[in-house]
């Protein structure tokens, strides 16, 4: 066998391997996330739990994880917002949540948080997460999503992960 062949040989074999295992990066999920990656697989668990227990698409919950904070528990916004869902201190502490850096707490308390604001918008999820930006009460007072550019960004950046 020529040694040219062999090395062929090899390198497609290689190839087909990374092509069928997903290695190479390309493949994505039904959930716009992308497959085998740690950020979303080390929290699937915890996030299908609440999902269940708050009435929360697990689709929604990691729309906004991804844009709240790109999947960092350690994540802290110039505002002070801290953790995976970006709970401030405030909102942390009215949801029973001790720490927010914790993920499973912080999970539980910003899918919680969600629950009840789409209860309270009657299930409008760009209400509710207009809610969830800039608080229910600027919901509220707009009679719907607030004239702020940031909420405004905020709801289309999650709504667009959200349907794909």
């Amino acid at each position: 066998m020529h040694p040219y062949y062999r090395l062929f040989l090899l390198a497609f074999i290689i190839i087909t391997f990374l092509f069928f295992t997903g290695c190479g990066g390309a493949l994505e999920d039904f959930t716009g996330f992308g497959t085998g990656s740690s950020k979303i697989d080390d929290y699937d668990k915890i996030i299908n739990i609440y999902a269940s227990k708050y009435k929360v698409p697990v689709s929604l919950i990691n729309a906004v994880i991804e844009v709240e904070s790109g999947w960092n528990k350690d994540a802290v916004s110039p505002a002070g917002a801290e953790g995976l869902m970006q709970l401030m201190p405030g909102t942390a502490k009215m949801l029973g949540v001790s720490d927010s850096f914790e993920p499973e707490e912080n999970i539980k308390g910003g899918t919680k948080y969600l629950g009840m604001l789409l209860k309270e918008f009657e299930g409008d999820y760009k209400l509710a997460l207009a809610g969830y930006n800039a608080g229910p009460n600027a919901v509220k007072k707009y009679k719907g999503i607030p004239p702020y550019e940031e909420t405004i960004n905020y709801v289309d950046r999650v709504m667009e992960l959200y349907e794909k």
